[in-house]
């Protein structure tokens, strides 16, 4: 199933913003309601109805972070193309989570992306000097950077469309307008598996592929490695109100 995601893998950076902790257990612990709140996401009213062939399902959201919300519509068209078109509120007060967006499992076959936005290497709101906007592909595997330290990569912003592929199969992801675009990444293991890792071998085959579609991920930062955030364009604030706004279709 979809659900809301507001947690990224926490990167070398992450870790060193709470300094001297091993795997950073200081920063986990600060932001660790977010880890699951998407999971623990209650659902407040839920309402369906028929517009002109297509079935509209509006729901209203309680986000397990003191007055955090989502309303979320869900259109279904005729020919099978979900549209998704939500509004998610984080509640002024609560920790910035690294990651405004849903989170969906596709099929391991589905092995290579195609999208159109920043690339072709990896990129964030505060590491993109080096990326161009175009049209590219490649591997889930390939683009997923495997860090000596397993953390959060593969990463792409700006994205307009987006396609993955494989097994005879292709899954589109499209943003709804010129204001809606959306980052993108896919791991080729569970988020949980990047955590527990200390070394890239260690990684899992799965059957899954975990496919992020955000509204905004946290930067990288990198002014130091040793206790800086990012700057404050490449967070994700709390006190804000985050629109997400897409179509997946099927091939």
């Amino acid at each position: 199933p979809m659900r809301l995601n507001f947690w990224r893998p926490l990167t070398n950076n992450d870790m060193g913003h709470r300094k001297a902790t091993p795997k950073s257990e200081a920063e986990r612990e600060i932001l660790a309601g977010w880890i699951d709140a998407g999971a623990r996401t209650i659902l407040k009213k839920i309402k369906s109805e028929v517009v002109g062939g297509s079935v509209v399902v509006k729901t209203s959201l309680l986000i397990p972070a003191k007055d955090s919300k989502a309303d979320i519509t869900y259109t279904v068209r005729p020919t099978g193309a979900v549209e998704v078109d939500a509004q998610i509120s984080i509640a002024e007060g609560t920790k910035n989570p690294p990651r405004v967006g849903m989170q969906f499992y596709i099929p391991a076959k589905m092995s290579e992306r195609e999208w159109f936005g920043f690339g072709p290497v990896e990129n964030y709101l505060d590491r993109r000097e080096g990326a161009r906007i175009g049209l590219f592909r490649t591997s889930i595997d390939k683009m997923f950077f495997r860090y000596i330290d397993p953390q959060e990569a593969g990463n792409t912003t700006d994205v307009r469309t987006a396609s993955f592929i494989g097994g005879g199969s292709k899954l589109n992801i499209d943003a709804l307008s010129k204001d809606s675009l959306f980052e993108l990444s896919a791991y080729p293991c569970l988020p949980e598996d990047i955590e527990q890792a200390v070394h890239s071998h260690q990684l899992p085959r799965r059957d899954v592929n975990v496919v992020n579609v955000a509204a905004k991920n946290k930067g990288v930062g990198g002014i130091d490695s040793w206790g800086s955030e990012p700057e404050e364009a490449a967070l994700v604030k709390s006190g804000k109100t985050y629109n997400l706004r897409f179509r997946i279709s099927g091939e």
